[in-house]
């Protein structure tokens, strides 16, 4: 019986301790959380404008190539004709 209690007590000590360990690297954590989370809050401030400005100006391209690539293609067809027009002929 001596052992077995002995047992107990080693392993409910291990499980506190890394309880106390546990809950000691939550504590820091949350520490390092609260000192960083201003600056995270002033890059996000500074950075959200750029990002919807990024995204406008993406959006803005792809709309407008997505309305020049037809023309470009027609002056490309348009340009592979004439220049095939203007190729000497071979004998």
């Amino acid at each position: 019986m001596g052992l077995a209690f002995l047992a107990a007590v080693v392993i409910a000590v291990v499980a506190g301790a890394a309880a106390l360990v546990a809950a000691l690297v939550f504590v820091l954590r949350a520490a390092i959380f609260l000192v960083l989370l201003p600056f995270r809050l002033i890059f996000l401030a500074l950075g959200l404008p750029l990002l919807i400005v990024g995204s406008v100006a993406s959006i803005l391209a792809a709309v407008l190539a997505s309305a020049l690539l037809p023309l470009a293609l027609i002056a490309f067809a348009i340009w592979a004709l004439v220049r095939l027009a203007r190729r000497p002929v071979s004998a």
